[in-house]
C-alpha cells in the first residue's frame, strides 16, 4: 500500500508493522535514514614518510535508528504491554530463514516513498510510563545494501526486433525506361522496430534488476549501453520453448530456467554484466537473440538508488 506522510512501514515475510500517522505507533523526529559511513580498511599510516597511503574504500551496511512511543489501544498496561509485544515481533530476528524485510518511509511534506532491504535488530522498551498506556522503545534497521531505492518499482517491456522495409534495386531488375536519371544500384533504407528499453535510473548510483526472458526464444542475449556509454552484455546459450522462461537477477548474477533455484543456468551464460548495471540517467537495453520468434518477451524491473 502507498503510506501517508510521516509513516515507516516494516514488511516481511512473516511481518507487517506500519508506524508513525493514524498508528498506536508514534514515530520521533529523529528519524533519519540518511546517515551513510564508510569502511576504509585498504589504509593505514605511513611507516617513513607523512600523511597515510589508500586502498579501496565501500559504504558501510546503513544503519537507521527509530525511536518509537508505543500507545496502548485503551490507555492501560495491558494494552501498552500488548503494543510492546506486537512490535517486538515485528522486530524479531528473521531466523534460518534467509529473509530480507523491507523498511518503506515517506518523510513529512514528501510527495515520495523510498525503500531499504535488510533486517530488523530488535527492541529496547523504556516501560517507565507503561502506567499512563505509553512506552518509550527504541530499535534498529540495518540495510546490508545501503542504496536508498525508490518506493515504485518500475517495468518495462520488448520483444525482439523487427525489421521493416527496406530495398535494394538492382540495374538488371529495372528497365531501361526506370534506369534513366537513376544510378543504380541504390538502396531504400529500412527501420528496426522494437527489441530495446529505455531504463531511467533517476538516482545517484548504479542500481540492479529482475529480468524476465519468456520463450520461445533461441540464444537470448541483452545488451545494454549505458548511460556513460559503455556496453554491458549476458548471453545465454539455451533455447527456452513456449511456456519456458527465464528469470536474470543482475544482482545474485543467476538465472534461473522457470523460476527453480535448482536450475540456474548461470554456467549456460557469458556474463560480462555489473550487479548494478544501470548507471544514473539513461540506460538502453537492447533484446536480442539467434532467431526471430514474434511471442519471445523481455520484462525488466528495476529500482532507481541514492545513496
Amino acid at each position: 500500500m502507498a503510506l501517508a506522510v510521516e509513516q515507516v512501514h516494516l514488511i516481511g515475510t512473516a511481518r507487517d508493522f506500519l508506524m508513525g500517522a493514524g498508528t498506536l505507533f508514534d514515530v520521533q523526529k529523529d528519524f533519519n535514514p540518511f546517515f551513510t559511513s564508510v569502511r576504509a580498511t585498504q589504509g593505514g599510516d605511513r611507516p617513513y614518510a607523512h600523511g597515510a597511503w589508500v586502498g579501496a574504500e565501500w559504504q558501510d551496511p546503513r544503519v537507521v535508528p527509530i525511536r518509537v512511543i508505543a500507545n496502548g489501544a485503551n490507555g492501560d498496561i495491558p494494552s501498552t504491554r500488548a503494543a510492546i509485544q506486537q512490535m517486538a515481533a515485528a522486530f524479531s530476528a528473521v531466523g534460518a530463514t534467509g529473509e530480507i524485510a523491507e523498511l518503506r518511509f515517506r518523510l513529512k511534506d514528501d510527495p515520495d516513498e523510498y525503500v531499504l532491504f535488510g533486517r530488523p535488530r530488535g527492541v529496547e522498551p523504556d516501560i517507565d510510563e507503561i502506567a499512563l498506556g505509553r512506552a518509550k522503545i527504541a530499535t534498529a534497521f540495518v540495510a546490508g545494501d545501503p542504496r536508498i531505492y525508490s518506493g515504485n518499482l518500475t517495468t518495462v517491456t520488448t520483444g525482439l526486433p523487427v525489421q521493416r522495409g527496406g530495398l535494394r534495386i538492382d540495374a538488371e531488375r529495372v528497365s531501361s525506361v526506370w534506369r534513366r536519371g537513376l544510378r543504380l544500384p541504390f538502396r531504400i533504407p529500412g527501420t528496426t522496430q522494437g527489441g530495446q528499453v529505455e531504463i531511467n535510473n533517476l538516482g545517484t548510483t548504479a542500481t540492479g534488476a529482475l529480468i524476465r526472458i519468456d520463450g520461445p526464444v533461441v540464444e537470448p542475449r541483452l545488451i545494454l549501453e549505458r548511460s556513460d556509454r559503455s556496453v554491458q552484455s549476458i548471453s545465454l546459450n539455451i533455447t527456452l520453448g513456449e511456456g519456458q522462461w527465464i528469470d536474470v537477477d543482475t544482482v545474485r548474477k543467476r538465472a534461473l530456467l522457470n523460476g527453480l533455484i535448482e536450475a540456474n543456468q548461470r554456467g549456460a551464460a557469458t556474463w560480462l554484466m555489473d550487479a548494478f548495471p544501470f548507471l544514473p540517467g539513461v540506460n538502453r537495453m537492447r533484446f536480442l537473440a539467434a532467431n526471430y520468434t514474434p511471442a519471445a518477451q523481455a520484462k525488466v524491473e528495476y529500482r532507481s538508488a541514492w545513496w
